[in-house]
């Protein structure tokens, strides 16, 4: 139901007035319906009677109803929160709305940036050429954007190039435990999401390949699966996902 509501909302509704009423419908439909004392967001602080299940094309995952946050979204607000304190400057690229409004509320200087303007956010700027000066944040978060991307080589190398020295960027990408999956022959949606579970996708890719390819350029890399260092009744009040994988990168000493 929600899915087929949310399909209709979108077709009839322009996204800059949705932009506009998002945040309002949601807590009207948690205040009417969600709201109980079984689960919470981190990001919102709603406490919920239940989360809303949602399938997406090969998984499923557990929505906040009032700020519409991601199991994945949750679990890395808690990552931050716990092991990076101290934020001066603050890049994200195509964020989550809940993400969006969580860190524009937050006293830190946060640049949320989107190239083909789906989302909200401050700038457009493609991920292969930014304008940022050399060293510019001291974290960059980039959930689900290189499994998109042709050019990765480039979009990483401007990650590289952008962060600075003690600076950390967290990355998640849909990935196998096999060999990296790619041809950028490929062109049909058809032909992409069988191959890589999703049309816009053009590559699937091996963990090991995706942690090679980041220390190619310059990075320390650690595959960290952050939520099982949380208890399970944490993991289950806040709908979290115990195998969630959060890349976390450093420039190497």
């Amino acid at each position: 139901m929600y899915k087929l509501i949310k399909r209709i909302y979108i077709s009839v509704c322009p996204s800059v007035i949705r932009n506009r009423l998002d945040i309002s419908i949601r807590k009207l439909i948690y205040i009417i319906i969600y709201r109980g004392n079984n689960y919470k967001c981190n990001i919102c602080e709603a406490e919920l009677k239940k989360f809303i299940k949602y399938k997406f094309e090969n998984s499923e995952d557990l929505i906040c109803p009032k700020c519409g946050s991601l199991s994945r979204t949750r679990a890395l607000c808690f990552y931050i929160e716990d092991k990076i304190p101290s934020i001066n400057k603050m890049l994200e690229f195509s964020p989550h709305r809940s993400f969006y409004d969580y860190w524009t509320n937050k006293d830190v200087d946060y640049t949320a940036n989107d190239f083909e303007n789906e989302f909200l956010a401050h700038t457009h700027h493609s991920i292969t050429s930014m304008p940022f000066n050399d060293n510019s944040f001291d974290l960059i978060l980039c959930y689900h954007i290189l499994e998109h991307i042709k050019e990765d080589d480039k979009a990483i190398k401007e990650l590289f190039r952008i962060l600075s020295e003690n600076g950390v960027l967290l990355l998640q990408v849909p990935f196998s435990s096999g060999s990296t999956l790619e041809d950028l022959s490929i062109t049909s949606s058809e032909k992409r999401k069988e191959l890589y579970g999703q049309e816009d996708h053009v590559r699937y890719y091996g963990k090991e390949d995706f942690i090679d390819k980041l220390k190619l350029y310059g990075f320390d890399v650690n595959a960290c699966l952050y939520t099982e260092s949380l208890t399970d009744e944490i993991i289950r009040v806040y709908g979290l996902d115990k195998h969630d994988t959060i890349f976390i990168c450093k420039i190497k000493a």
